[in-house]
């Protein structure tokens, strides 16, 4: 699957989906042992991680599939994040897609105001984690989304 048709699809995923998505992004791309917590009383974080020796890390993990207003939303999740769980790094992983220069610029812009480290992933760039970590397939089968490899070539109905 190539960058661009991941990315639109990652863009239109739903919020079980894509938290699939982050998860393989965090645990497989960053080592992370990332466990969703999202929910009422989560602090202002949808994952938490834990090092190997399983002591938490003070970063914040907010994923979102909201469409609108997502330079704000990152800006106040990590306000939030730093408010409740006095935490030292922030990562907004979201559906909606920024382009690198609004990326780099929204990371900035929460470090330089809240005295934090700030990493922006949007679906371009979970997408590209995808695909160079070469982690669509397992994507794809998390999701039970349906793709070329579920068929082969005798069940295939050219007509449909």
């Amino acid at each position: 699957m190539d960058k661009e048709t991941l990315t639109n699809h990652i863009t239109r995923l739903g919020k079980r989906d894509f938290e699939t998505a982050c998860r393989l992004v965090l645990s497989k791309v960053f080592n992370l042992i990332a466990v969703n917590v999202d929910g009422a009383g989560d602090g202002g974080t949808d994952f938490i991680s834990f090092d190997l020796d399983g002591s938490r890390t003070k970063v914040a993990y907010q994923i979102t599939t909201q469409k609108n207003d997502i330079k704000n939303k990152a800006y106040k999740d990590a306000a939030k994040s730093i408010s409740r769980l006095k935490v030292q790094s922030f990562y907004f992983l979201t559906t909606y897609p920024l382009s690198e220069t609004e990326t780099r610029i929204l990371e900035q812009e929460i470090a330089d105001e809240l005295k934090i480290s700030a990493k922006v992933f949007s679906s371009s760039t979970i997408a590209g984690l995808l695909i160079d970590k070469e982690l669509v397939g397992d994507f794809l089968n998390d999701t039970n989304y349906p793709d070329l490899r579920a068929y082969n070539s005798s069940s295939l109905d050219y007509r449909e």
